[in-house]
């Protein structure tokens, strides 16, 4: 009775262990293809982020900037450009260096007084000098920025939640930097 056992017992076992080989060899198959299509979705994602960020080489976003009032389209698009040449001439930007594209309002226009940006289309040379004169506009109402992808946002918001986070802790002289292109919280030098 006893061997009758054992040899029951040894078969349940060995039952068992060829299922439990079955299921890690299952497993370990369908870890393989997670990996492949992970790399596969990686490279895609990195492939459309860069293609986003060249398509938007060329872009500047311009904020608090007034919108017309006329319900006429073409009237609207005039005082745009008008507005963003304007904005160029605060900004040192020469009227032949601008060579505007495209001036064209983000998001639906609604009657709250929600001022939409403006996505603004020009030549490169116009984006660099109007980002590297930035700081002409610190005391008017309006601000400008290049245009960034979703990833560049959320990266963004990201560090920004960490330095408020390391602020908090009682860490000091904290500021965002960009690395290669990417922005960091570091230490900053502190000013005399």
């Amino acid at each position: 009775m006893d061997n009758n056992m054992c040899s029951a017992c040894s078969l349940d076992f060995v039952r068992r262990f060829m299922m439990l080989e079955e299921e890690i060899t299952s497993l370990k198959n369908k870890i393989n293809q997670l990996e492949n299509n992970s790399s596969q979705t990686s490279a895609n994602s990195i492939y459309y982020e860069v293609q986003q960020r060249i398509e938007r080489a060329n872009n500047l976003i311009i904020y608090k900037m007034p919108e017309s009032n006329s319900n006429i389209l073409s009237e609207r698009i005039n005082h745009d450009k008008g507005k963003v040449n304007e904005i160029f001439r605060l900004l040192g930007i020469q009227q032949q260096e601008s060579s505007i594209e495209h001036v064209v309002r983000i998001g639906k226009s609604s009657d709250s007084n929600r001022i939409r940006p403006v996505k603004v289309v020009c030549n490169s040379n116009t984006v660099k000098l109007a980002l590297k004169s930035g700081n002409k506009l610190r005391g008017s109402i309006y601000s400008i920025s290049r245009d960034q992808t979703r990833m560049e946002i959320d990266a963004y918001k990201a560090a920004k939640r960490e330095l408020e986070e390391r602020k908090s802790a009682g860490e000091v002289n904290l500021g965002i930097i960009y690395q290669n292109g990417a922005p960091v919280v570091k230490e900053t030098k502190q000013k005399n």
